[in-house]
């Protein structure tokens, strides 16, 4: 009788561990601020058979303590301390070795979940059997009030995978991943601020079993100055001069270009559809060599990610009044192109 009890105590156990359909890999690195909301959130989700792996990254804050503390509360946390710094890229690709679960997703530390988050994502990856699931994000600030904001998550066409080339529009925080694409992923391209970890997810989902997008709010993304990927890059501009706006924006339209040739590099290390790499090569070259950005202006608004009113209508003037532009930052144009173009 004994035995027998313990046998199927042993098996109950091994049931539990399967009932994790999903692991939630979550990188940390001096977080304690919001992390507790992040992680109450996640435990107060619609769908509970999930396991939350943390994995910090050298915290020199309370991050650890406070991961620490909810471990002691739920056994469905877990918490790796790296050895070094390791960097937000590598620490979600190691996150993403050590997960076990048929599926899993990734949160940053801190944003807040929707209660819905897990259970409409896990549907939608089950019905269309496809390597990625997506939703959408509101927007709110470090006092959680709902901000107005930049929307860049949004559908896609899974048959044209290039439309990826230009932005990162599907990030790891919406995402379900089913487990099986990780055979696709190793060994890992070279990441980096300009293409990092869940840019090439979505590369990889679309080359192989495709991505589907769900038109529902998941998540609230949190916008303050020390997110690791705040990208609001006009934000230094509110008290310069009209002409340093222009320099700044020129300056970002050169960085831009810069940025995409170096991303052009790390695509054909692993991209199967090498003509369109070299298609897009060809068109970022292109926007290299132009000597005014007023002969783009049906590309630029999305190349530079302009999305106020207030910086369209600065837009609006340079575009269409080149002499403005050639008076006042013509000598730094020049001077700056010498910098890239050779």
């Amino acid at each position: 009788m004994i035995l027998k009890s313990l046998f199927f105590s042993y098996m109950s156990e091994l049931e539990g561990e399967s009932l994790s359909k999903i692991d939630i890999l979550m990188a940390t690195y001096n977080g304690g601020q919001y992390i507790s909301q992040q992680i109450e959130s996640i435990l107060n989700q619609e769908f509970k058979e999930f396991n939350l792996i943390v994995c910090d990254d050298q915290s020199t804050d309370n991050t650890v303590e406070i991961i620490k503390e909810y471990m002691n509360k739920d056994s469905r946390i877990s918490l790796h301390v790296n050895d070094q710094n390791l960097g937000y890229n590598q620490n979600f690709m190691k996150l993403i070795n050590l997960s076990t679960a048929p599926f899993f997703s990734i949160a940053d530390q801190d944003d807040i979940w929707n209660s819905n988050q897990l259970k409409d994502l896990y549907q939608a990856i089950i019905k269309k059997d496809v390597d990625i699931v997506y939703g959408k994000s509101s927007y709110i600030d470090q006092f959680n009030h709902v901000v107005s904001n930049r929307p860049y998550v949004r559908n896609i066409d899974v048959k044209v995978p290039y439309l990826l080339f230009e932005d990162n529009i599907i990030p790891g925080r919406n995402m379900l991943v089913n487990a099986r694409l990780k055979e696709q992923l190793f060994p890992v391209p070279t990441l980096s601020r300009t293409f990092i970890y869940d840019w090439y997810l979505a590369f990889k989902a679309v080359e192989n079993h495709g991505i589907y997008y769900i038109d529902k709010t998941i998540n609230q993304y949190r916008i303050h100055t020390n997110s690791v990927t705040n990208t609001d890059a006009y934000s230094p501009l509110k008290e310069k001069s009209f002409r340093e706006k222009l320099m700044y924006i020129e300056n970002l339209r050169i960085e831009a270009i810069k940025n995409r040739l170096n991303r052009i590099e790390v695509f054909k290390t692993f991209l199967k559809d090498q003509v369109a790499v070299e298609e897009y090569a060809t068109y970022v070259d292109s926007l290299k060599k132009t000597r005014f950005i007023n002969f783009h202006f049906a590309n630029f608004f999305k190349y530079m990610k302009v999305r106020t009113l207030h910086y369209q209508i600065i837009f609006f003037i340079i575009l269409h009044l080149p002499f403005l532009y050639r008076v006042f930052i013509m000598k730094y144009v020049n001077e700056s192109r010498r910098s890239y173009e050779g």
